[in-house]
């Protein structure tokens, strides 16, 4: 069988934060009841199962996490996450404002539409019940519409836009993979590769800075009457042999050859 790449086609995420402030934005005014639930999709990258079977013992506001033990199918069916086991996401203050206040809106809506009790899951709707993803989905519709951005975009998107805007940021794609619950880091580079940074400049100046290297004939000089050696310069000719080099310590085994990209370019949604 072919091999099918699995890069996201950046149509498919809000690639650049300002779209995204502007979707959550009017998330906040035309979709208050949504809004919660749509950021923590947009600021954790949690699947929109995961973040319907969200329950209010899984925040811990305080440190700014969220466990992710669960997850809502299709089918309706609730379930262990896609990866097979929870993991505990990380999320930003502001995020954690939102649903500090948000579980306090629930406390008056439970006397507002007279709950008999708390309902389990944290986001709900007006009856108590878990929110129906069919009404996710059309309020993010209406948000899209308000907003004027594609309408092609689903709840999934915005777990998309999270990891795009944090690598294209520069962020490790080992973080970005235990976010997500990818199971391996190859499925993290190999949907997101396209907008990991290629050229870092000035990172190798920083090889030198490390050591606090001078530029020029002072620091081969230096080097030369540290070891109580005479120098002389010659043109074009760097002198090396007075640096006094690390000994090897622990030689690690060699790498059998190098991994070879099989990228097509065809879109592949996991």
């Amino acid at each position: 069988a072919p091999h099918r790449s699995r890069f996201v086609n950046v149509q498919l995420s809000l690639t650049h934060p300002p779209q995204r402030q502007a979707f959550l934005g009017t998330a906040f005014h035309e979709a208050p009841r949504y809004y919660p639930l749509l950021f923590v999709l947009a600021g954790t990258g949690m699947r929109l199962g995961e973040g319907l079977a969200l329950q209010p013992g899984d925040l811990d506001c305080s440190s700014k996490t969220i466990r992710i033990a669960r997850a809502f199918f299709e089918d309706g069916t609730l379930d262990s996450p896609k990866s097979g086991h929870g993991r505990t996401v990380e999320m930003s203050q502001s995020l954690a404002d939102t649903l500090t206040a948000h579980e306090l809106l629930r406390k008056q809506e439970a006397l507002k539409y007279g709950w008999p009790e708390l309902p389990s899951w944290l986001f709900v709707s007006k009856t108590g019940a878990a929110v129906d993803p069919a009404n996710v989905r059309r309020a993010m519709l209406r948000v899209l519409k308000m907003a004027k951005l594609p309408l092609h975009f689903t709840p999934h998107c915005l777990r998309h836009t999270y990891a795009s805007i944090l690598l294209s940021e520069g962020v490790s794609p080992v973080y970005v993979q235990e976010q997500l619950g990818h199971a391996t880091i190859e499925l993290t580079v190999s949907t997101y590769g396209r907008l990991l940074k290629k050229k870092a400049p000035g990172a190798l100046d920083l090889l030198d800075g490390i050591h606090g290297f001078e530029s020029g004939s002072k620091v081969v000089a230096g080097a030369a009457f540290a070891m109580g050696s005479t120098w002389t310069p010659s043109a074009g000719v760097p002198y090396v042999q007075a640096l006094k080099m690390e000994p090897a310590i622990r030689i690690e085994r060699t790498t059998c050859g190098c991994l070879r990209s099989k990228w097509s370019g065809a879109l592949f949604l996991y």
